[in-house]
């Protein structure tokens, strides 16, 4: 029930989501939304398109650059973020699998907001930063490029830096997926009696569509098997229109 998505959010992805074929491969949308307090509509400048192939214990993570240009239905040309204003979970649901050409079966909204309370629950997390972060003018971070263990609020601000980088938003979704993978490994490594707690934050940090049938098996499976994780972007060219 704490996973679970508001009416409202789960009223726009009815009628949008695949049907799997048990034990095949499927696709997960997950949606990074930074809406702070009192928002009301908020753009998904995080967009990670997800293959879970369950037998053979391979996750697949794909970045969508927030700027895709895209044909939204009833809005016309827009940036592929929007579409999450414009229709909810459901409307982005709808955009990526008409850009990707696949059949998306679950989604989930992750709130950055309560990401550094999982972190910090977690005891940090240990990641290997690919290049330095120095941001003054907007997070304000600073942090060497190597491995460091990052508390909540650094994992959050460096989750959200995209300037400063030469790569700008590539780098930033780069990283995401690498906290990503950071976050789920060091979930999948808790003993029973701390997963509950854990468990609990997650209840805060992400709203979605799947169910304790479809998650519980799913993490069983990853916990005594690490999954072998593929990471990239949808590849792009940038122009100024």
């Amino acid at each position: 029930d704490r996973l679970a998505f508001t009416p409202a959010e789960q009223q726009t992805v009815n009628g949008t989501l695949s049907w799997s074929i048990p034990g095949m491969p499927y696709y997960v949308l997950a949606l990074g939304s930074d809406a702070r307090e009192g928002d009301t509509v908020s753009r998904t400048d995080t967009m990670v398109l997800i293959r879970v192939d369950f037998f053979g214990g391979k996750l697949t993570l794909v970045s969508i650059p927030r700027d895709t240009k895209v044909e939204i239905q009833g809005h016309g040309t827009s940036k592929i973020n929007a579409a999450y204003a414009y229709g909810g979970a459901g409307g982005a649901v709808k955009a990526v699998s008409k850009l990707t050409n696949v059949p998306i079966s679950h989604v989930a909204v992750i709130h950055f907001e309560e990401l550094a309370d999982l972190v910090d629950y977690l005891g940090g997390v240990t990641v290997n930063v690919p290049t330095d972060v120095y941001d003054p003018d907007y997070t304000g971070l600073s942090l060497e490029a190597g491995t460091q263990t990052l508390d909540g609020e650094t994992a959050l601000l460096w989750a959200r830096t995209r300037h400063g980088f030469e790569n700008g938003d590539y780098q930033r979704q780069a990283d995401q997926r690498i906290l990503i993978t950071a976050i789920m490994n060091r979930m999948l490594s808790l003993s029973p009696t701390e997963l509950p707690g854990a468990l609990d934050r997650v209840g805060d940090l992400i709203g979605t569509d799947m169910r304790c049938y479809n998650l519980v098996p799913l993490f069983l499976r990853f916990k005594f098997g690490s999954p072998q994780v593929y990471s990239c972007a949808i590849t792009t060219t940038s122009d100024m229109i």
